[in-house]
């Protein structure tokens, strides 16, 4: 069974929180960091993505033009690689998709490096550690969860 593939424009600009936030935070919460304290207007249209300290969750909130999204992943194994900024501004960065879709696919932005806890299958599919299969896409997503060993 084929997954539906999320596209993300090319000129789409999407926001990366670099502090780390509470990932107990939902719509409006994330929605106050966005606006408040990254001094952005969330319904401009543009995806935020946050982290938690440990770098193993990330939730993004996007505004499509009749409401709010959260999409949230859960590592079972690994970190994200968040980058840094050598220059403007410290509380975010700005991503182009092709940026996010190798940070979701497990790259090191700052080494261009595949993590180590990603394993790429024949058929494009990633296995991510033992809990989870996912197909690589602009935005990942959960296929389906395998039993546990």
């Amino acid at each position: 069974m084929a997954l539906p593939q999320i596209g993300l424009p090319s000129a789409l600009r999407i926001y990366l929180a670099l502090e780390p936030v509470d990932m107990r935070k939902q719509y409006d919460g994330l929605w106050a960091l966005a606006s408040q304290h990254l001094g952005l207007d969330p319904k401009a249209g543009a995806p935020f993505v946050f982290t938690n300290k440990s770098r193993d969750r990330i939730k993004l909130l996007h505004w499509d033009g009749t409401g709010v999204w959260v999409l949230a992943k859960r590592l079972e194994q690994g970190r994200f690689t968040w980058p840094a900024t050598a220059t403007g501004d410290p509380r975010k960065l700005t991503l182009e998709p092709s940026a996010l879709t190798l940070l979701l696919d497990g790259i090191d932005l700052r080494d261009g490096v595949k993590k180590a806890w990603h394993e790429r299958l024949k058929n494009g599919t990633f296995i991510v550690s033992k809990g989870m299969i996912l197909r690589h896409a602009a935005v990942c997503r959960t296929a389906r969860r395998l039993p546990r060993a």
